[in-house]
C-alpha cells in the first residue's frame, strides 16, 4: 500500500459508514488502530479517493506541512493505479488529475 511505503499506518477501510448522513467516518480504536469508513456508492470515483487520502491524513495526525507531500504522493499513486485499470470495478474510476492543481 502507498501509505506504508511512505512510513505512515495504513488505517483499516470499511464501506459504508455506519450513519446514512455520513460520506466518510473516522474512528481510532484503544489500540491505536484507525478505521476510516467511506460511503463508496452514488458518489464520483474522486470523492471517493479524497475521502481515503485524507483518512490516511488524519489517521497518522500528520502536520499541515507534512500531510501537503505525503498527499501529493498519494494523489500521483491514486492517478497511477486509476490509468492501469486497477480500481476494483468502480463505474467512474477513470479520472483526470491536473498536475499543475
Amino acid at each position: 500500500m502507498a501509505a506504508r511505503s511512505l512510513g505512515l499506518s495504513a488505517p483499516s477501510f470499511q464501506s459504508p459508514p455506519r450513519s446514512d448522513e455520513l460520506d466518510r467516518c473516522i474512528q481510532r480504536m484503544p489500540s491505536g488502530d484507525c478505521v476510516v469508513a467511506v460511503r463508496v456508492r452514488g458518489r464520483p470515483f474522486g470523492a471517493v479517493v479524497a475521502d481515503a487520502i485524507e483518512g490516511i491524513m488524519v489517521c497518522n495526525e500528520l502536520s499541515a506541512e507534512a500531510a501537503g507531500a505525503v498527499r501529493d504522493e498519494l494523489w500521483r499513486e491514486a492517478a497511477a493505479v486509476s490509468s492501469g485499470g486497477d480500481v476494483r470495478g468502480h463505474p467512474e474510476a477513470s479520472f483526470p488529475l491536473d498536475e499543475a492543481a
